[in-house]
């Protein structure tokens, strides 16, 4: 292949996922020239774990390095606890074997790049400030609706790591304090009622209620089988039940941000995730119940908006702290 000709300087950004680990060769525009996305889900030894994403990033450099582009470093989003300042994975819920990893020192002994490390959804807040739906904004809070619900707050421009790394994580704000058991050990988390799998707990906890019984019943599986697809598609076709279950979501999420919002006076929270696809059942009640609980100023300034950036926000994220280190 013939090398390009190419002047100005660009970032590999990458995201971790649960299954995948997709990464795009960014320009300062925000435009993704090159990407690829390979499997990451199944592998359980540590050693194998590490080899396949770092060998997986430095092939990536490589390919674009042999396009002729000019990479100034590599930023990766990882989902979990991480202390960006030490390059270091406290913990990450979906790859327990990076757990108390130098991942940041690994990484650039393989790929011969500067490095920067970020929590998954910290970078994907970035990435909508720099080139999504935050452009424009001084204080905002993106929030994940998916497995569980994550958080990436910027204040005054700046992102919010925490002294430890763990700011943003809203899914465990305490929404009903005698709520259902979270996985962190808290009980009445956010997540456990806003989240995918928080709305099939809530499910389950009423199953012997005639209308869960019978949404149960109408989707045709297991209990332990439903998911919240499932439960989406039924909403939609109007079951009673299913969209109560959705309006509850709402209900946890406006609770949950109308503190956020006198805290930190937010101009705009940015929702993703699978669960957003709930829009129309969800935000109504979201902007009702913050509307109830917050200080009536920032309550009417902050705006409830959908992510523009989808699956590119952590990569795009990622390129931009890559750009600025």
């Amino acid at each position: 292949m013939k090398k390009k000709q190419v002047e100005d300087i660009y970032a590999f950004g990458a995201d971790l996922g649960g299954n995948n680990l997709r990464w795009g060769l960014v320009n300062q525009k925000g435009d993704i020239l090159m990407h690829e996305k390979v499997a990451s889900k199944g592998i359980k030894s540590k050693d194998k774990l590490l080899d396949h994403i770092f060998n997986t990033v430095r092939d990536g450099v490589i390919k674009c390095q042999n396009a002729g582009y000019k990479i100034k470093g590599v930023g990766i989003g990882i989902p979990g606890l991480i202390v960006k300042d030490k390059g270091y994975v406290l913990k990450s819920p979906n790859f327990a074997e990076l757990n108390s990893i130098y991942f940041q020192r690994l990484l650039e002994e393989r790929v011969k790049l500067p490095v920067i490390i970020e929590n998954d959804v910290n970078a994907w807040a970035w990435g909508e400030y720099a080139f999504g739906a935050a452009k424009g904004f001084w204080n905002f809070m993106v929030m994940t609706l998916g497995t569980g619900v994550g958080g990436g707050v910027v204040v005054d421009k700046k992102l919010i790591d925490g002294r430890d790394g763990t700011a943003g994580e809203v899914g465990h704000i305490t929404i009903y304090p005698d709520g259902i058991k979270c996985n962190c050990g808290n009980t009445g988390c956010l997540e456990k009622y806003a989240s995918a799998t928080g709305i099939v707990d809530n499910l389950k906890q009423h199953i012997n209620d005639e209308g869960a019984i019978e949404l149960v019943r109408i989707i045709g599986k297991d209990i332990g089988a439903v998911t919240s697809i499932d439960i989406y598609n039924q909403a939609k076709k109007g079951n009673a039940f299913a969209i109560k279950l959705f309006k509850g979501a709402g209900v946890a999420l406006g609770i949950a941000i109308a503190g956020l919002v006198n805290l930190l006076n937010l101009e705009a929270i940015i929702i993703g995730g699978g669960v957003s696809a709930a829009w129309d059942i969800i935000v109504p009640e979201l902007r009702k119940e913050m509307m109830k609980r917050a200080f009536s100023l920032p309550a009417r300034r902050c705006q409830i908006m959908k992510n523009d950036l989808g699956d590119n926000g952590g990569i795009l994220g990622m390129a931009k702290m890559v750009f600025d280190m």
